[in-house]
């Protein structure tokens, strides 16, 4: 009887964990988190504004005037909301410039740092 019911007790006690605490993963395998970081200028094409990650999407203009898209990954909406992000935070046609570690494959970046252009944003982690 007292093994059921400890075994009864750790099941529960399991079971309340938050299923995010046991679900998050690691960087590491999407970003090189032992590079150099890099930084990119481009003008957001889109804003999800979303868990467990916020993205912006970039078009970057290179040297030689080709355009190319960066997807720049952050912490998380909750995360971002208790420091004062909202919806409207970022807008379509805004030049910012990611800094953060880049992606192993494509062009990605994992956010240090956000700066807006015009001012209106510096964040960092």
């Amino acid at each position: 009887m007292r093994r059921s019911k400890t075994g009864a007790a750790l099941a529960l006690a399991v079971s309340l964990i938050p299923s995010g605490l046991v679900a998050h993963h690691s960087s590491v395998p999407w970003y090189d988190l032992e590079a150099d970081q890099i930084s990119v200028t481009g003008v957001v094409t889109e804003f999800q504004f979303i868990n467990p990650h916020v993205y912006i999407m970039l078009d970057v203009t290179r040297a030689d005037g080709t355009v190319e898209a960066w997807r720049i990954e952050s912490t998380s909406k909750n995360r971002l909301i208790r420091t004062g992000w909202s919806e409207d935070t970022i807008r379509v046609g805004q030049t910012l410039t990611a800094t953060g570690f880049p992606a192993r494959q494509g062009n990605g970046i994992d956010s240090e740092k956000i700066v807006a252009a015009d001012g209106s944003l510096e964040w960092s982690r």
